[in-house]
């Protein structure tokens, strides 16, 4: 059994003694109340019977006419009656709310030792499938480097792995009302572990609620995650109020907004995108430019995603005539151009596309900038203002229609909202 399962039950059984502790308090609480009342019972049952003797002593001795001593004797009696019904009144309720007490406790022990059966029958079952997991990776052979560089079209088991893909546990978030486009961004950013990782490092009541959630979607046994959801709503309407109610928003605002705050919060540049251009006059003296953006804004669907790069890469504009721009190093104005030189991502590129209604086609698995190549891993689709976001894991697409998910569903090349490529670490 893992560390991690290990903990998760001590965690549990904890919880459940904890709730027998308060259980058994309650319940000796109960027996207490009841005893002492039993004795302040018994005490005023004592003190009344005394009483009762005396009233008998002074009719006995008493010279008043006979109908005077009977009426008296008549009245105590009926007093003390009358108590004494209400004192067994009030045993028999106290008796009752104890019997109650006792038959919820008996219940509450019984469905917590149900639990712990379930939970062993579990830890049980999860051993097995640990062990056997272990047994069959000792059995796996590693390939040699020509095996790696083969083909695998002409494999039987190759074709069957690719029909079969692992299944995984996967989580969607439900929808608050109109929340799709925040549903999408977190998915977004829940397939960013170095990013889950650093906001935990921020001491910041909305950044601690966002990495709750990231962590939710990837265990399988947290709950109530609606009502985290709420609360990141809330605390990010305390901020911007566009964000307040059930008003629908822009998927790519959220986005940009969340990463805005984490830079300054943390510090962090891995979302940024590094636009490095150049000015030339016709002397050919320089000025350095670079420009920061969080995303690349597709303009041109004619083109697949690496011929527009390719043209992006070489981007020049020339400034001519009343145009042109002035140059420091030469003191004057003069024709000039600008040329792009080089684009670096940090460790996200993201791509918006603003034309969504036109398919993006051929959209490649991986991108070359630079001496750096990144791999896609997410897609933000959206039509009729509704979102949805495709995530890729070992190669395998997930839907997440908020808390609908759909494994190995490929995204429609129509309407993709944004693009998602992670930098690829050749060690």
């Amino acid at each position: 059994m893992t560390e991690d399962v290990k903990n998760y039950l001590n965690k549990k059984i904890d919880e459940i003694s904890m709730d027998l502790k308060e259980s058994l308090n309650c319940l000796k609480e109960g027996q207490d109340k009841c005893q002492k009342f039993m004795e302040n019972v018994l005490e005023n049952c004592q003190s009344n019977l005394n009483q009762l003797k005396s009233y008998k002593n002074d009719f006995t001795s008493s010279k008043s006419e006979p109908k005077k001593k009977n009426d008296d004797f008549s009245l105590s009696f009926n007093v003390v009656s009358d108590y004494f019904q209400y004192i067994n009144k009030t045993v028999q309720d106290y008796i009752q709310k104890y019997n109650e007490l006792e038959i919820k406790y008996n219940s509450l022990v019984d469905m917590c030792n149900k639990i712990i059966i379930e939970t062993n029958n579990k830890h049980s079952s999860l051993e097995a499938k640990i062990s056997e997991i272990e047994e069959k990776t000792k059995k796996i052979s590693i390939p040699n480097g020509n095996e790696l560089i083969s083909s695998p079209k002409n494999d039987p088991d190759s074709r069957n792995m690719n029909k079969n893909p692992p299944k995984r546990k996967k989580k969607g978030l439900i929808n608050i009302g109109n929340s799709c486009y925040m549903n999408s961004a977190l998915q977004i950013f829940a397939s960013v572990p170095s990013f889950i990782e650093n906001i935990r490092n921020i001491e910041n009541d909305l950044f601690y609620c966002l990495g709750d959630i990231l962590s939710s979607i990837t265990d399988p046994y947290s709950i109530k995650i609606d009502e985290k959801l709420k609360k990141l709503r809330s605390l990010l309407a305390n901020k911007y109020p566009m964000f307040g109610g059930n008003t629908e928003n822009d998927c790519k605002e959220l986005y940009v907004i969340i990463i805005n705050l984490f830079m300054e919060l943390y510090q962090s540049e891995m979302f940024l995108i590094n636009k490095n251009q150049a000015i030339i006059c016709e002397s050919n003296h320089r000025l350095e430019l670079s420009e920061h953006q969080l995303f690349l804004t597709i303009t041109d669907n004619e083109l697949s995603i690496k011929e527009w790069l390719n043209q992006l890469e070489n981007e020049k504009t020339i400034f001519h005539g009343d145009n042109n721009l002035f140059c420091e190093t030469c003191g004057q104005r003069s024709d000039s151009e600008m040329v792009t030189e080089s684009i670096e991502p940090h460790e996200i590129l993201a791509f918006y596309n603003a034309k969504s209604k036109n398919p993006i086609e051929n959209i490649p698995d991986f991108v070359s900038l630079g001496e750096n190549q990144y791999e896609i891993f997410g897609i933000i689709w959206y039509n009729r203002s509704h979102y949805i976001a495709y995530t890729r894991e070992e190669g395998i697409w997930n839907e997440y229609n908020d808390s609908y998910v759909t494994t190995n569903k490929h995204p429609n090349p129509k309407n993709i909202y944004m693009l998602f490529y992670k930098k690829v670490i050749i060690n």
